[in-house]
């Protein structure tokens, strides 16, 4: 202990939590090479995908473009969206409902919550979800 801080479970968060802009967050996926090996999440940062990626992906699966389902009423695009861009973008669900535009927080939550709740139920929605982020790390984004 330092100061009445534990220095071993302040080295354990270091590199754990990004918080700042996209343009921040982009620079230091650039650097990610460059950080220490004893970081033991300095490749967090490589996992990190902008929400236009993963609107490019979905697009590409539901053979169909952004503009065409974004509001379409119960099809499980959007939501696909929301739900992988909460599990590797680092956005919260606020920045989320204002990157994708037409949806409030408390709407983007739900859909995140709906699309948790249909992959339960549904074995190609697992299936394409799966895909979607097979194509996130293949694609090293």
């Amino acid at each position: 202990m330092t100061r009445g801080v534990d220095v071993t479970g302040v080295e354990k968060l270091k590199g754990a939590v990004v918080i700042g802009t996209q343009r921040f967050v982009e620079g230091l996926k650039r650097r990610e090479k460059k950080l220490s090996r004893e970081q033991p999440q300095r490749k967090v940062f490589a996992r990190l995908v902008p929400v236009a990626a993963i609107i490019k992906i979905v697009e590409t699966e539901k053979q169909e473009r952004w503009a065409d389902f974004r509001d379409r009423h119960g099809d499980w695009g959007r939501d696909l969206v929301l739900w992988l861009a909460r599990q590797r973008s680092g956005l919260t669900v606020v920045e989320l409902a204002e990157k994708v535009g037409g949806v409030d927080d408390k709407s983007a939550g739900k859909a995140v919550q709906r699309m948790e709740a249909r992959m339960k139920q549904r074995r190609a929605l697992r299936s394409v979800a799966k895909r979607c982020l097979n194509k996130m790390s293949d694609v090293g984004i």
